[in-house]
This record gives structure tokens, C-alpha cells and sequence, in this order.
């Protein structure tokens, strides 16, 4: 399995995958994309040299994706949590169903997946499809949504104290994948944003901070313009660094309340990968974790 970059796609010349997965078409890489149309032409690059025996997998939920892959000889298949698809994978009555493929039928039922969130059911029927296309059992599928417990730096939760649980959140990298990480929690959050702009803007997310988050923590070079857009929707600090953020975090954190590391912006003006940001995040509350026990 291979994750594909729309700057990898862009220089494809054979790359020809049996199976492919579109997950969602949002505003992404604008600070190296003129606009959202060149952005799409070069993810939908991966149906490029697909022909007569090859799969595209869709979100059947996102229109913007409602045309890749049509000029291909590639089948394409649709996934979608609310509706039926002809041919796909959906949500029928709490069950992830196939319908229309060489299994069709339920696999396992949505309460039955480890991991928070509308979002992961949405990965959930897209791996499903996927493994059905590659030739993977149905009970096989089942069982292995059924003990996926999750990736690191992705809504992964990383420690517990005084109370309060931290969330690592490092590789939501962009607004909409920070859209889905608020909506993943019930319980009250501080949310720590920033790092890179990448030239979408912040402001979308101000309805869901308004009504989940008791704080905005923004760290990194975007700090400035977060404050900016987010100011008087929701109480926002710019504190610079995330080691600050962790800090200040504790300080307003109530028993309950759960701090979200969900950065909406590439790590590289202060860390090498997110990978290294959502680290230090761990260390930090470690850190924290360890001196509560000793106290």
C-alpha cells in the first residue's frame, strides 16, 4: 500500500495502481498551487494510466470527485456513510455493507471500530472496499477494522493529567482534517493550532471552536493571523512555541476537558516533519504526567 502525494502524481510516468483510493478533494497546498483546480488536476492524476481491470475508489460524498476518473476505462467504485451507492461500500442500518462487488453483504458494524470519530467510519468503508478489490476475505476485513486501534500523530491519545486527556493530532496538517478531529470529541477542548501557513484560511473552523473549544492555543509562524481570524469567535492566545502551548494548556484545562494538538499547518517552520512536532507533544505531556505522580 502506498500513500500518493499530489506533488508525487503531478511526476508520474508508468505509476499504474490496481486499486486506487480518493478519500476527499479540499483546499490544500495553496501555498504551492495558484489555486484549488490545479491542485485537483494533479490528484487526479492517479487514474492517469489506470485501464480495463483497474479500480478507483470515490467518496461518494465529496462532488468535487464526481468526475475523476470518468475519461478512464478503470471501474469506479463509491463510498458513503448516508447514502446507497450502485456499487461500493455504505452504511446500511450501522453495518458497513458491500453491494454491487464479487462480495456483497455487511462486514462489521460501526460501533464495533476502535477508533473516535464520523471521519474513521468514512476511512473505515473506503479500507473495506479496498480490501474487497484486492482479493482480502470478508471475515478477514471485519476482523481487522474490528482491532484497529489506530496510527500515531493521528487523534491518538497520548496521556492523562490532573484529569485531562491529550490528544496528538500532529499530522492534521490542513483545516479540513482539523474539522474532522473537533468533531471527533463530545467533551470541552483546547485547541493548539498553527505552525506553517499553507494559504487556506483559519476562519472556517470558527463555528466549531465557538461551540467545543474553551481556548485557541496558536504556536508557530501562522500564530499571528489565527489570532486574527479566530479574535472574538472564540478566546485565542498566540504563544509561540509548543512547549509554551502544553504549558499554558494545563494552566486552563479543566478535569474533563480534553487538549487537542490538531495544528491546521504544515511543522516545518519549527520541526523537521509533524512527525517530530506530535513527538515533543508526547514528551511533553509525559513530562507532565511524570511530575504529577511525583507531587
Amino acid at each position: 500500500m502506498l500513500e500518493v502525494s499530489s506533488f508525487q502524481l503531478a511526476r508520474i510516468e508508468t505509476f499504474k495502481p490496481r486499486v486506487a483510493v480518493v478519500l476527499n478533494l479540499t483546499a490544500d497546498h495553496l501555498d504551492t498551487y495558484p489555486d484549488v483546480e490545479a491542485y485537483a488536476r494533479d490528484k487526479a492524476r492517479i487514474a492517469m494510466n489506470q485501464d480495463r481491470g483497474d479500480h478507483l475508489c470515490l467518496n461518494g460524498e465529496d462532488r468535487a470527485l464526481s468526475s475523476f476518473g470518468s475519461d478512464r476505462p478503470a471501474t469506479r467504485h463509491w463510498f458513503n456513510r448516508y447514502e446507497s451507492v450502485e456499487r461500493g461500500a455504505w452504511v446500511d442500518d450501522g453495518w458497513i455493507t458491500l453491494t454491487g462487488e464479487a462480495y456483497s453483504g455487511p462486514i462489521i458494524k460501526t460501533a464495533a471500530l476502535r477508533i473516535p470519530g464520523q471521519h474513521n467510519v468514512q476511512n473505515a468503508l473506503a479500507a473495506t472496499l479496498a480490501a474487497e478489490l484486492m482479493g482480502v476475505e470478508p471475515t478477514a476485513i471485519g476482523s481487522g477494522l474490528a482491532s484497529f486501534g489506530g496510527v500515531e500523530h493521528r487523534l491518538e491519545q497520548v496521556g492523562v493529567v490532573d484529569g485531562v486527556t491529550f490528544v496528538n493530532d500532529s499530522k492534521a496538517t490542513n483545516v479540513e482534517s482539523v474539522t474532522v478531529a473537533l468533531e471527533a470529541f463530545e467533551q470541552p477542548l483546547i485547541v493548539i493550532l498553527g505552525g506553517r501557513h499553507k494559504g487556506s484560511p483559519y476562519s472556517p473552523l470558527a463555528p466549531l471552536l465557538e461551540a467545543r473549544a474553551r481556548h485557541v492555543l496558536a504556536i508557530g509562524e501562522s500564530g499571528p493571523q489565527i489570532v486574527s481570524e479566530l479574535d472574538g469567535v472564540v478566546d485565542v492566545t498566540d504563544v509561540g512555541t509548543l512547549e509554551r502551548a502544553v504549558e499554558r494548556a494545563r494552566e486552563l484545562a479543566q478535569p474533563g476537558d480534553l487538549v487537542l494538538l490538531s495544528p491546521a499547518c504544515s511543522s516545518y517552520d519549527q520541526f523537521v516533519n509533524y512527525e517530530a512536532r506530535g513527538e515533543q507533544f508526547r514528551q511533553l505531556v509525559t513530562a507532565a504526567a511524570k511530575r504529577e505522580v511525583a507531587r
